[in-house]
This record gives C-alpha cells, structure tokens and sequence, in this order.
C-alpha cells in the first residue's frame, strides 16, 4: 500500500463535484440523430460510424501534427483516428463521441493524444487509450460490452482504467488528480522513465474521492515501493 500522505483520497471539492454533474448532464445530448461534414453518428438507435467524432463545445481547438504545430482547426463533425493529437487553447473545449456511446469532454489548456481508438461492431470490442499531456478530460463510460475492452487514461506518472463508469483526471505541473464520480476507478503510479505500473500502488477511486500523485512523490515510491 502507498503511504498516506504520499497519495491521499479525499473528499472533492464542491467545485469539481459541480463539473461532473455538468458534464454528465450535457453528455445526455449524445444520443441525438446528428448529420455535419457527411458523418451520420446515429439512426433509430444504431451507429453508423466506426470513428470517433468530435462536437466542437467552444472553438479554439487543433489537431497538432508529430512537432506541436497546428495542422487545422477541429470541426464539429469531424472523425478521428488513432494516434492524433489535439489541443485546446484558453477558451477551446470539445466533445469526442465514440461509437458505443461513450464520451470525452476536454476541457480548456489541454492538450493529449488520442492513442488508440477502435470499434468492432460485431463483437463490440472498444479500445480507447488517451495520454494528457496537460489539462483536464472528464469521461462518460458505457459499461464496456467484452471483457478484453479497454478505457484507459494516463498521464506520465499515472494511469487509470475502468469498464464503466464517469470520472475526471487532471495534470498539471508533474500532479496527476482523478476524480471519481460513478462506481469506482482502477488507479496506479507510473514510472515517468519507463512507462511501467509500479508494482503495489494500484488504488481503487470511489465515487467522490479524489487520487492524487506528484512528481516528487513518484521519486519516493521506486526508492522505497513498501511505502
């Protein structure tokens, strides 16, 4: 276990509590019949798409290409496919719907890479591993359908999984925060250098409590890992 004090699980603060219920409440709006750009997303309940697609909340927010520079502005509309980076500015916030329904809302400043993203309609297998660099996402998750499916996001000292549930995860400055909002969430501390779990800090998030890992704390942990 991780010595308390090093990561802690804490009430969230009213201000966060707020966010989810926002969020979960526009999330509702998903399952709309909506057409832009050619992409039809649903029809009589069923999907039509393969892809994600983003709904463009506030504008300001780019696809980024292998060097950081801006590739073009993100459209309400637009698929996306794996390996894509996206970021949004001071004002930007977006959408990313995938195919079973589930959703990504991120939020201003933040900037990740969509690393994988893939839907199998027949077995209805869904891959989706998101990596933040900076900023906040707020996740709905559909109860995943197959076992072997996976919602997974990280940050480079934290990571966390889940099958079914809403949560939020930030990263600011070396912290990593995730939030959790709807049954619990599988969280653990990364080795920033290999990308490795570390053995024995793997913590389950119930809902309203918060997780949180610093920099510095990381450093301590591969010292000693019985703390």
């Amino acid at each position: 276990m991780v010595k308390k004090g090093i990561i802690t699980l804490l009430i969230i603060i009213i201000p966060v509590i707020f966010g989810v219920f926002y969020f979960l409440n526009k999330s509702k709006d998903s399952n709309k019949q909506f057409s832009e750009n050619g992409v039809l997303v649903q029809n009589n309940g069923n999907f039509e798409v393969l892809h994600p697609w983003v709904e463009v909340v506030s504008r300001s927010v780019f696809e980024l290409d292998s060097d950081g520079k801006k590739l073009r502005e993100l459209e309400t509309g637009d698929e996306l496919n794996s390996t894509t980076t996206i970021e949004t500015d001071k004002s930007g916030m977006v959408n990313i719907y995938f195919p079973d329904g589930s959703v990504a809302r991120f939020e201003p400043n933040t900037t990740f890479v969509l690393r994988e993203a893939s839907y199998d309609p027949h077995s209805e297998k869904l891959l989706v591993r998101i990596e933040l660099a900076a900023g906040r996402v707020w996740s709905k998750i559909i109860d995943l359908a197959t076992p072997d499916s996976v919602w997974e996001v990280k940050t480079s000292n934290a990571v966390a999984t889940v099958r079914g549930t809403a949560f939020g995860f930030g990263f600011f400055e070396g912290r990593s925060r995730i939030f959790g909002s709807e049954h619990n969430v599988s969280v653990g501390v990364l080795d920033p250098k290999t990308k490795n779990l570390i053995a024995g800090t793997e913590n389950i998030v119930s809902p309203n409590k918060l997780f949180e890992i610093k920099q510095e704390d990381v450093e301590k942990i591969k010292n000693n890992p019985r703390l």
